[in-house]
């Protein structure tokens, strides 16, 4: 945004020639457009223009198409992108809405409003969820914490906003789940007190979304921690449901749309429950950059059987759905939240390394060792510590006076990474000597595995 519109809406504000001018989020994240327009310096001082006296513009909470306070998209199909702009009332704290603005004849103009009872939009999103061809907008409006969501969804003809739904929700997820080029709405119910859980699949039928659908879930689970709608397979998109349960536990179902109705893809398994379970809280994502969610599945490493739960260095084994009922092994890693690094392992370390915590070297540190030749053969591949950066010097002597390679992985937070990378001939017999060579990474490969994420 330039500095010459923001000091001539300022000028405005100071000269009252602008009703309602306040701001509740930087003038730089007031909009989002597909594309920059010519008229954009006018769009945006048209929103402030019409807004309510005592209002403020106020972003949703929940955005898929990114968070804003203003939108620039067509609504009604004629070609012409539309201004869509949320406001709060300043002395009412429950007192939200919408403007629309439509270009006519040069000049921007309000087609339509919306008031609504609320503190926060929680969520907003564009999307054809009547098969016209023309975005509907949704709108998650939130009284609080304690109470119900309510989405509202809203068609556009013309100059006219035509409400077509209106349902309570906890959380909710919207996409083409059956690949008809129609979104379809999933509405997720959950009641901690009746311990009651359920999601509704919501479709455009007879001129209003109506609930097409319902599966009952386990309202056993302390509440949502994510859900995510996204790539099941190369061909099928799904709802992923992580959510807590117990202590610190934590389970993740899976939801498809086939033949007109809501499944849980692990239900029919006979042998196993209906939900993947995990010792902490986990959530699913794309962890290989594939297109396609994983699922985390928390493998206890070998040799850690007798250790307190919350001292094990877990691996975090990582599942697609394989289009059935089953899951197919994708990869392996190791995750420091405390540090903020992640730890890739290569496909030929699965199901032949464990993890030890090597606390005497540095705090945090821990050591990848290959287990092929059985768990008191131990021999080690890999050790990833992290220590003050003054001290790199030092702990780089160290391991250099040990014969070890030593990688450097990046400094984050005042910390050096690095990894040290074994040098020598394994104590093994020939066979398993071989097997170990094979597992051997370089220094390369060790800078590509290693990731910092976000704490």
């Amino acid at each position: 945004m330039s500095n010459k519109w923001i000091t001539g809406a300022a000028i405005l504000c100071c000269l009252g020639l602008v009703s309602g001018c306040s701001f509740a989020v930087p003038p730089v994240d007031l909009l989002k457009a597909p594309s920059v327009t010519a008229d954009l310096q006018e769009m945006r001082l048209a929103v402030i223009e019409h807004l309510p006296s005592g209002a403020k513009l106020t972003l949703p909470a929940h955005s898929p198409a990114g968070t804003a306070a203003i939108n620039e998209i067509d609504l009604n199909g004629d070609g012409q992108n539309e201004a869509v702009a949320f406001y709060k009332k300043e002395m009412n704290q429950f007192e939200l809405g919408a403007i629309i603005l439509s270009r006519k004849n040069g000049k921007w103009e309000k087609m339509a409003e919306i008031q609504e009872l609320g503190s926060t939009v929680h969520y907003l999103d564009f999307q054809d969820v009547t098969g016209n061809g023309v975005k509907d907008m949704l709108v998650g409006w939130s009284g609080g914490e304690e109470v119900k969501k309510e989405l509202t969804a809203y068609s556009f003809e013309g100059t006219s906003a035509r409400e077509i739904g209106r349902h309570s929700y906890t959380e909710l997820a919207v996409g083409d789940l059956d690949n008809d080029g129609v979104s379809e709405i999933v509405l997720f119910q959950f009641d901690r007190t009746e311990h009651v859980s359920k999601a509704e699949l919501y479709r455009f039928i007879e001129g209003k979304l109506r609930p097409s659908d319902r599966l009952a879930l386990d309202g056993t689970i302390n509440g949502y921690s994510q859900i995510l709608l996204g790539n099941a397979t190369e061909s099928r998109k799904g709802i992923f449901i992580d959510a807590g349960v117990g202590a610190h536990s934590s389970q993740t179902t899976l939801l498809v749309v086939e033949d007109g109705r809501l499944r849980n893809v692990f239900a029919g398994r006979g042998r196993a429950p209906e939900a993947i379970f995990n010792p902490y809280t986990v959530t699913s994502e794309d962890i290989n950059n594939d297109g396609i969610i994983e699922i985390d599945l928390m493998k206890q490493p070998v040799g850690t059987e007798e250790m307190p739960l919350v001292s094990i260095p877990w691996i975090h084994s990582w599942h697609q759905w394989d289009g059935q009922e089953s899951l197919k092994w994708v990869r392996d890693s190791y995750f420091d939240f405390s540090a903020g690094f992640r730890l890739d392992f290569p496909e030929s370390w699965h199901d032949l390394v464990t993890i030890r915590k090597a606390e005497e070297a540095s705090p945090g540190s821990i050591v990848i060792e290959y287990i092929g030749a059985g768990e008191h053969r131990k021999q080690e591949l890999l050790t990833l510590t992290y220590f003050p950066r003054n001290q790199k010097q030092e702990k780089e002597k160290e391991w250099k006076e040990k014969q070890a390679i030593i990688v450097p992985l990046g400094e984050r937070n005042d910390k050096s990474f690095i990894a040290v990378l074994p040098e020598g001939n394994p104590n093994l017999p020939d066979k398993y000597a071989r097997e170990y060579e094979r597992l051997r990474i370089d220094a390369q490969q060790a800078r590509e595995l290693f990731h910092f994420v976000h704490l």
